[in-house]
């Protein structure tokens, strides 16, 4: 990433971190309520996915890359597809 980036980040606390199996996609989740996808290689946001009413705790990423399980303290845990959102 160079200087001149614009950086696209969490309005909040970011809470949870993961990367990919393959390594090509960092996960983070936050306070603001919403999941980015990263790309490892760039830091270019891929994705923002958008579900929980309140902030996001945890997260994990499944073994074959296609889906993201997410925890948040509005009790949810909600499994996105990681290419089409929800």
């Amino acid at each position: 990433m160079d200087n001149n980036s614009t950086i696209k980040r969490h309005t909040d606390k970011v809470s949870s971190v993961c990367i990919s199996f393959d390594g090509k996609k960092i996960i983070s989740g936050s306070f603001d309520k919403t999941i980015i996808i990263w790309n490892s290689d760039d830091g270019n946001q891929i994705k923002k996915l958008v579900g929980h009413s309140n902030p996001i705790k945890c997260l994990c990423i499944s073994n074959d890359g296609n889906k993201i399980i997410s925890g948040g303290k509005d009790k949810l845990i909600i499994i996105w597809n990681i290419n089409n959102g929800l």
